[in-house]
């Protein structure tokens, strides 16, 4: 019997390890209803939102929007430049930035670039901002989107800027909400310590058993 107990926890065992190191991937803004299209001039903003998390999660890549736009003899063309994007906390730090080039793997809309993992914490709230200098780049003035349950859109943010600066005030282009930075993050699964303790307490209970029916 105890060859048995021994073979399930294993079992468990090597399990937990394949659980700890599985990560979900998402991408909180997406299912983008494009509404009226604004672009930033060459004056400079930097344009972002803020977001509510709801669990704890880990960004691992910051976006800005791929605008498409038509040129004629030319046809469809994309991001023309490289943009500036950076995640702040509330009071304005500057928690984690990054360069996205044009040349980025495109999702949905969004060209993103790896960064090293930043944890955010849930019930705690953050603004990601992207620069914007030129006017054939953009962002998407959207009205409507969907978040995963991870993340709740608070409200669009803004500020005139040349270079990557904290969006101190609250955006809204006729009565939609604007978008040009994006990130997608990743959503560990339960820790391996937790699920390793859940198996030693089964291990102890199981061998307290074993000597009541000595």
């Amino acid at each position: 019997m105890k060859a048995v107990v021994l073979k399930v926890l294993l079992i468990f065992f090597v399990g937990t390890l394949t659980l700890g190191s599985q990560v979900v991937e998402a991408i909180p803004v997406s299912g983008i209803d494009v509404g009226p299209e604004t672009v930033f001039g060459n004056d400079g903003f930097s344009v972002g939102w803020a977001f509510a998390v709801n669990a704890d999660i880990s960004v691992t890549e910051l976006g800005y929007y791929n605008r498409i736009r038509i040129i004629p003899d030319v046809g469809a063309v994309g991001m023309g430049f490289s943009h500036e994007v950076g995640l702040y906390s509330t009071s304005g730090i500057l928690l984690a930035s990054a360069t996205v080039n044009p040349s980025d793997p495109l999702i949905n809309g969004f060209r993103y670039t790896a960064i090293p993992q930043l944890a955010l914490s849930a019930n705690t709230h953050y603004i990601i901002a992207g620069l914007n200098l030129v006017d054939t780049d953009g962002y998407i003035a959207a009205s409507s989107f969907s978040t995963p349950s991870e993340i709740t859109f608070l409200e669009g943010r803004l500020i005139q800027s040349t270079s990557l600066a904290f969006p101190s005030f609250t955006a809204n282009v006729g009565g939609a909400s604007i978008f040009g930075p994006n990130f997608r993050y990743s959503i560990p699964e339960p820790s391996i310590f937790i699920l390793l303790g859940g198996a030693l307490l089964g291990w102890i209970f199981f061998q307290k058993m074993s000597e009541k029916r000595k």
